[in-house]
């Protein structure tokens, strides 16, 4: 067994059965080698055996996986004691690398001047995914990892996408009680709000709430957890200015007049 196996064997019997198993265990460990180690190929000067060794004890000192703000500075702590016996064949540089890393994991906001501190950090940030947070590449401190989280990013916004289509589909169409119509209907609005250069997917989410009977967007707690809260509060505000036919400024809810209240809905859709 090399140096690092032993580490990684060591760090997973330290966390409780229920940590390691957890969203911060043995799973995003491996995630974080996995994003540090592709950092990696295209910069030399990223130390591998540093980022192996910080996806394993990063989280390991975590009490849960719950909101630890002094986890960093714990596992940093730890992994001191082991300097002299598990750690001993570190270079002094790469155990200064490794526990700066591990301290500073979650608070660090600019980059280190060094790439393998940088790269260990930004891997553990890139698997922001597991817990249903996209990666800001802003809050990244190489280049590679903006790169990476910029691709992360655009990879969720499609799937994101896609879900809330299929949602919507499955469960908001299938309550229309003349479902070619309401197709006919969305597809002009949507159709219409592309000319305008507004958002298609809200609006796509709009006209669909806006065939139904009760459209209270605040009761679909699929939909809730996609957009944020500010993002809910104006589709609910434009489907009640819709819903009470009220003269608004808003584009979405001309829209919704235009399309909805129209006697020709085949004109509107080619509008």
């Amino acid at each position: 067994m090399n140096n690092i196996k032993r580490c990684w064997k060591y760090a997973q019997g330290v966390p409780s059965k229920e940590q390691i198993s957890g969203i911060h265990g043995i799973s995003h460990w491996k995630k974080v080698e996995e994003f540090g180690h592709k950092m990696a190929e295209s910069d030399l000067e990223i130390d591998i055996t540093v980022v192996s060794l910080f996806a394993c004890f990063h989280d390991y000192q975590r009490i849960d996986n719950g909101r630890d703000f002094t986890h960093g500075p714990r596992a940093a702590e730890a992994i001191a004691e082991l300097r002299d016996t598990l750690l001993g064949f570190l270079t002094d540089k790469q155990f200064s690398q490794l526990t700066q890393a591990c301290r500073e994991h979650t608070t660090r906001t600019t980059s280190s001047g060094d790439i393998t501190i940088d790269t260990c950090i930004d891997a553990d940030r890139l698997d922001l995914t597991r817990v249903n947070i996209t990666p800001d590449s802003d809050k990244m401190l190489s280049e590679k990892g903006k790169e990476m989280a910029a691709e992360i990013a655009q990879k969720a916004g499609n799937v994101f996408n896609g879900n809330i289509i299929q949602h919507i589909e499955q469960n908001i169409l299938s309550r229309c009680s003349d479902i070619d119509l309401a197709v006919k209907r969305i597809n002009a609005a949507v159709k219409e709000a592309e000319l305008r250069k507004l958002d298609t997917l809200k609006m796509f989410v709009i006209s669909s709430y806006a065939c139904l009977p009760k459209q209270d967007i605040f009761c679909d707690t699929q939909i809730t957890n996609w957009f944020t809260n500010d993002e809910i509060k104006e589709l609910q505000q434009i489907l009640d200015e819709y819903k009470e036919k009220q003269k608004s400024q808003s584009p979405f809810v001309q829209i919704l007049n235009q399309i909805f209240y129209e006697t020709d809905i085949d004109s509107a859709n080619n509008s």
